[in-house]
Parts: C-alpha cells; structure tokens; sequence
C-alpha cells in the first residue's frame, strides 16, 4: 500500500488493485491488515455462488453477478435501477453474503434516510444472515467496532464521522451500500461517500438526473 501525501491532501494507491485516490486519512493498523487479508485470501467472483435462498429470481441473479463481475474488473462505484417491490434489500443481502463467503468484505455499511427502513434492513440481514454480528443491537448507543454488518441513518452515520470521540477511519468499511439512493446522499449527506475509502453501491427505484441531484453521476 503506497500512500503519498503534500501536508494538505493525502492519496493512497492500492497497488495492483485500483488507481491512486484522495482519501481523507490513513488507515489504522486494523485497517490495514484487514485491508491485506482481504488481498490476500478472496477468491474469484466468477467461481462464487449465490444463495438462491436469500435473492432467487432471475432479474435478481443477474444483477448481482453484474456487480460481481464489475467489481473483478476494478469498478467501484454501481448503481442498481430495481421498480419498488422487485426486492432490492434481498439483492443487497444476497450480494453481501457472496462478498463475504468469497473474502471480498468484512464490514459492511447500509444506509438509509428513516429510522423504519433501518430497522426493516436490520430484520432483513437478521433472517438471511443469522451469523453476521450487526449494529445497532437494541440499546446500543455507541459504535461497536466488531461488527460485520452495520445499518445506519445518514445523520447518525454523518455524526459519527464528525464525532472526534465515536469517529470512524475512512478505511473502516468494504462496501457501502446506500439505499433510496435518488433521495437523499447530496449536499450535505454526501460527506459521508467523499469521506468513506470504499466500494459503493447505490439502490433506488427512481434515479433522477436534474444537476445538483443527478443519481447516474454520483455512482
């Protein structure tokens, strides 16, 4: 890992993986050696099979061997259009638990804009991915940092990452997946992808284009 820094902006290059990058920190040692791990131990995407239990349609198969197949090539930023009731939380479930049986995540973040839809996505990893310890578990305030699976507000995520105190490495996660994604991560929520060195993944049913809310640029 190559990081290189001007004492005003500091890149980091994931040699043979992905180009250099403005990132908005170093990484602890933590995250680095999950970082190495990660390089060290994945296996091929192509080879890793879905759990058809989890997302079985065929619409929801293809879209995530899609992203699989784009992430092998060095994409990170993706972007799935799903019509509301097609089970876009399954496909993110499923596409999570490929990634994390395939070694390519450790942590992963779910965000979304109400307190029910978080709620909703915490029942819905709860049932299909039983043995991934998740955050928040009831009653607990503060960030846990041995967790797989953490689901959160934009706010309390934008909280966290401003909070000397509970703050969180820009490195912290391997994935991000934000869900309404045509709604609310601009302005001042999207802080939260600028600040977060990891792979994205947007859901919504309804992208919009107008310029300072352009769903297709951001991803």
């Amino acid at each position: 890992f190559c990081f290189y820094t001007n004492d005003h902006e500091i890149y980091f290059w994931d040699l043979e993986q992905y180009p250099p990058r403005k990132v908005y920190g170093f990484p602890s040692l933590d995250d680095l050696e999950r970082l190495k791990y990660i390089r060290k131990n994945k296996k091929p995407l192509a080879w890793e099979l879905i759990n058809t239990d989890i997302a079985g349609r065929d619409y929801q198969l293809r879209a995530i061997r899609a992203v699989m197949e784009a992430m092998e090539k060095q994409r990170r930023k993706f972007l799935l259009v799903m019509a509301t009731g097609t089970g876009k939380t399954r496909v993110c479930v499923g596409l999570v638990s490929a990634l994390m049986r395939a070694g390519w995540a450790v942590r992963v973040l779910f965000l979304v804009d109400r307190i029910a839809l978080r709620d909703q996505a915490l029942d819905a990893f709860k049932e299909y991915l039983p043995d991934e310890p998740r955050w928040p578990r009831q009653g607990e305030t503060a960030i846990s940092r041995d967790g797989r699976i953490y689901v959160s507000t934009y706010p309390s995520m934008l909280n966290m990452i401003r909070d000397e105190k509970e703050k969180l490495g820009p490195h912290f996660f391997d994935l991000i997946v934000v869900d309404e994604s045509h709604r609310s991560i601009y302005n001042t929520y999207q802080e939260i992808l600028q600040y977060f060195n990891t792979i994205v993944l947007g859901l919504t049913a309804t992208p919009t284009d107008v310029i300072d809310h352009n769903t297709f640029a951001l991803f």
